[in-house]
């Protein structure tokens, strides 16, 4: 259903300042009992690393595929260094974004060709570059044929730390202005997330960084978390925004959740 302008402008690289402005959006348009989200206005500066928390069916995924345009807002606007993303050129919105989600999405293929998916002309001094930052080079040695191991669908044959790592790798190659992590360490284990935790700090170093997190104490060094809710009619609502130590003394909301889910 996203439908690109004829007039579309195309950008090169996003500064990465981030505007919601009144955003409402959902699946039903005209049945306002349906929204997913309502009435949300934040600002994300350049540069900085957001998270957004709160409970099952809050909002957080809808927020974060309103600023890809994977959706269209029902109401009010999702605007990039000054750009309504509906004005934007799809292709070149999106080359912007490097996207690690929950769940790695692999292809059958090679391991190299996997890293440089976002990239295809990528050189194997920039594959294995990027497979260092990512710390895939942990793991490299063990496979047989290294960067020539052959995946099956879905990563096959990686572990669950791994086939992320590899995610992660891709991403970076691709040089985005602005980092989306969706869950990306809630599926592993303590040690592992540990592990791919740094990797995506040190990936997203001084790019604006939107994360949804499971684990809250993932993102207590977060510029700004921003906890989102549900109204008394089911609508997703943002009820605070500030920092770890902020929103702990300012929000019983907040800290109650952190107390359920630092671990």
């Amino acid at each position: 259903t996203i439908q690109e302008k004829p007039d579309a402008i195309e950008v090169e690289r996003f500064k990465g300042h981030i505007k919601f402005e009144n955003v409402t959006f959902s699946y039903q348009p005209d049945d306002p009992d349906s929204w997913r989200v309502s009435n949300i206005n934040l600002e994300i500066m350049p540069g900085e690393k957001v998270a957004f928390v709160g409970g099952s069916g809050a909002g957080k995924s809808t927020l974060i595929n309103l600023v890809a345009r994977f959706y269209d807002t029902s109401k009010g606007r999702v605007i990039i260094d000054g750009y309504d993303v509906r004005d934007l050129d799809l292709q070149s919105l999106r080359q912007n974004f490097g996207m690690v989600a929950q769940n790695a999405m692999l292809f059958h293929g090679t391991l190299a060709d996997n890293i440089r998916f976002g990239k295809p002309t990528a050189t194997m001094d920039k594959v294995k570059e990027f497979a260092e930052i990512g710390n895939v080079t942990e793991f490299i040695d063990k496979l047989e044929h290294g960067y020539e191991t052959e995946l099956g669908e879905m990563g096959q044959g990686l572990s669950g730390g791994q086939k992320q790592r590899v995610a992660i790798s891709r991403a970076a190659l691709v040089n985005p202005s602005i980092y989306i992590f969706d869950e990306a360490t809630s599926a592993l284990d303590t040690q592992t997330e540990h592990t791919v935790t740094r990797a995506l700090d040190r990936v997203s170093r001084g790019c604006t960084t939107l994360v949804i997190a499971h684990r809250l104490n993932t993102i207590i060094n977060a510029d700004k978390i921003v906890l989102l809710g549900t109204d008394d009619k089911g609508h997703g609502v943002m009820k605070a925004v500030g920092t770890h130590e902020e929103l702990l003394k300012n929000s019983e909301e907040y800290a109650l959740l952190y107390g359920m889910k630092a671990r």
